[in-house]
């Protein structure tokens, strides 16, 4: 189910706050249930805002900024380590997938570089070496 919007839940504030409809009236004119009601009641007795606490979605994670700026000077540093490399390297209590979702969100590439001879740089074979030519 859906949580309310902040609109409704101010104006449920303001009904429960001008004690004209009983609380079960109240859920009834606004299509929720009592315990909403009262769930709004008991925070605007205690003083707690209504507004949405954005700050607690999600999961938190694995590793905090600290760590996810070291990992990201340490690729920067050794484009080709690998990432279980990279986990040793920085003793770093994470999996493989973790570690390669942060440095996707930081804009690294799969691409490593090449252990072979650039295209078209060159003769690669002797000049006297049979080309498949008979």
């Amino acid at each position: 189910m859906k949580p309310l919007p902040y609109e409704v839940k101010l104006r449920i504030a303001k009904a429960i706050q001008a004690q004209e409809l009983p609380r079960p009236d109240i859920a009834k004119a606004f299509s929720c249930s009592i315990d909403t009601v009262n769930a709004i009641a008991s925070r605007l007795k205690r003083g707690i805002s209504l507004e949405p606490k954005l700050h607690l979605r999600g999961r938190k994670r694995k590793l905090d900024d600290e760590a996810e700026k070291a990992v990201i000077k340490y690729y920067s540093d050794h484009p080709d380590a690998t990432l279980s490399e990279g986990i040793n390297a920085l003793g770093l209590k994470v999996s493989v997938a973790t570690l390669c979702r942060c440095l996707h969100r930081n804009k690294f590439s799969y691409k490593k570089k090449s252990v072979y001879a650039p295209k078209g740089a060159g003769q690669t074979s002797p000049s006297n070496a049979n080309n498949g030519k008979r």
